[in-house]
């Protein structure tokens, strides 16, 4: 089990370097570490700031196990606020005494994740647990909407837009979940029960994955306009329009997004208001989602490039020939960048020259932004294989075939690998070896990305249907779910 956010943390403050790991050792109710005193209550550890003077340490040894005799002093007392010397994180109620596991990973804790594959470097695909025995906890329906004759964009007129698209991934905050739809509207939904706390209707298509980032809620649209909610009430803030849609996810970072335009451009916005800082031209149409880390941000284009530009100006640093298509996004990881283009190729690069450092060629495209984990990468194919490679020279370890394409991104959480294919199935592997574990069957089409948060997954269809899949405590339930091997023991 993993951690919720203290209801103390900023969400957008849990992107900065200070929050890593550290440990707490507890001798009895108390815990002490660099001028933190946090008691162990029934309920869950508490930790709250107290100085480090000897004499003041002294007293509190005396007067905290005195006030832990009235209940209404356990539920008030405050919790440490970030500070240089006093990282601050998310408290394990799972863990017993005497050791208490203080741990935010970036961009994603416990039950959090806040845009297309966690962060910025688009490292982290999930967090928390994977069921092993399933169960359909819920599942809504989406709006549709019809192409209609007036788009005039290549779609057929009386195609039908609902349920989760490409990239289509939900994000979750504490007990809500926020996603768009092509259906044209941007939902906000209780995580218990699927409930609809508010929609919003978009102009149009809502395909891409929406971004939080504190009370504010990013997004685009086919109805060619960068959108910005109250994550709150889903209120419009404000609304920007650019030449075309934008199946881009943005990233934010400080007081600037990045998102990728289909008018053929990469895009920075502020984020309080809008207003556009820089736009550079690229090749093509940018449906992949920018990577920005060290000053850079990357991002694919439709005309075979992958940009390499400055943070702050957009000026182009470099750019390499991938020679197709390129929707995936750039994961950078260790000072690399790994990808893929609509040839089949998939390329690992070094991020600072973009150089190629390996290649290998599926049979068929990559739309699919790869997962890189613990110096494996597991991405999926049009030719309907899912791959596990070596990070490091791109060597097969496995490889594992289905009969449709595999568009959907793959998470990889808890020693499993999740992605949707595109014959209606949620599958959900071994991630060491790939074994498959258990099938989700929709039997309709999924090309949408799962969120893995909370000990839930929240998976979209192309039927409108939303599905959350939870833990079963009894058999699993033959018409949904596909059982391949025995359940873990818990």
């Amino acid at each position: 089990m993993v951690p919720c956010v203290p209801p103390s943390v900023n969400p957008r403050a849990l992107k900065q370097p200070h929050f890593k790991p550290f440990y707490v050792r507890c001798t009895g109710p108390l815990c002490y570490h660099r001028g933190v005193i946090g008691w162990y209550s029934s309920r869950a550890p508490h930790i709250f700031r107290f100085p480090t003077d000897l004499l003041l340490g002294f007293a509190a040894l005396v007067l905290i196990p005195l006030l832990t005799t009235s209940p209404g002093c356990r539920q008030t007392l405050p919790q440490a606020s970030p500070t240089k010397d006093t990282p601050d994180a998310a408290n394990n109620p799972y863990a017993s005494p005497p050791y208490i596991e203080l741990h935010l990973p970036r961009g994603g804790v416990g039950d959090t994740l806040t845009m297309f594959r966690g962060n910025a470097t688009h490292t982290l695909t999930g967090v928390g647990t994977v069921p092993r025995s399933p169960r359909l906890l819920w599942k809504m329906e989406t709006t549709a909407i019809r192409e209609g004759p007036y788009e005039r964009r290549g779609v057929d007129p009386n195609m039908l837009w609902r349920g989760l698209g490409w990239t289509g991934q939900p994000a979750r905050l504490g007990d809500r979940y926020y996603f768009g739809s092509p259906g044209s509207h941007v939902y906000c939904l209780e995580a218990s029960t699927g409930d609809v706390v508010w929609e919003y209707a978009a102009g149009h298509c809502v395909k891409g994955s929406v971004t939080v980032d504190g009370d504010r809620l990013f997004f685009g649209s086919r109805d060619n306009h960068l959108h910005c909610l109250d994550r709150n009430t889903g209120a419009l803030v404000w609304k920007t329009k650019t030449g075309n849609d934008m199946d881009s996810s943005p990233a934010v970072i400080g007081d600037r997004i990045y998102v990728g335009g289909e008018d053929g451009s990469i895009y920075c916005f502020e984020r309080e208001t809008g207003r556009v800082m820089w736009r550079t031209p690229t090749a093509g149409s940018c449906e992949s989602s920018p990577c920005v880390v060290d000053g850079k941000v990357y991002a694919g284009s439709s005309r075979g490039y992958l940009y390499c530009l400055a943070a702050d100006d957009g000026h182009i640093i470099w750019r390499f020939q991938t020679g197709d298509d390129t929707d995936s996004s750039p994961v950078y990881v260790e000072g690399r960048l790994y990808l893929g283009c609509e040839s089949g190729a998939f390329f690992c690069l070094d991020a600072d020259s973009g150089k190629l450092l390996w290649k290998i060629k599926a049979l068929k495209g990559i739309w699919a932004t790869p997962a890189v984990v613990d110096g494996r990468v597991y991405i999926g194919s049009a030719d309907g294989y899912m791959r596990c490679l070596a990070a490091e020279d791109g060597a097969l370890i496995w490889k594992r075939h289905y009969p449709a394409r595999i568009w959907s991104s793959a998470v990889v959480v808890d020693g499993c690998v999740l992605f949707g294919v595109r014959n209606g199935k949620l599958e959900c592997l071994r991630a060491e070896d790939g074994q498959p574990l258990w099938t989700f069957n929709d039997n309709f089409d999924i090309i949408a990305t799962p969120c893995v948060a909370g000990g839930q997954i929240v998976i979209g269809s192309q039927n409108g249907l939303v599905y959350c899949i939870g833990e079963s405590e009894g058999p699993v339930d033959p018409r949904w779910f596909t059982l391949h091997l025995p359940a873990r023991a818990p």
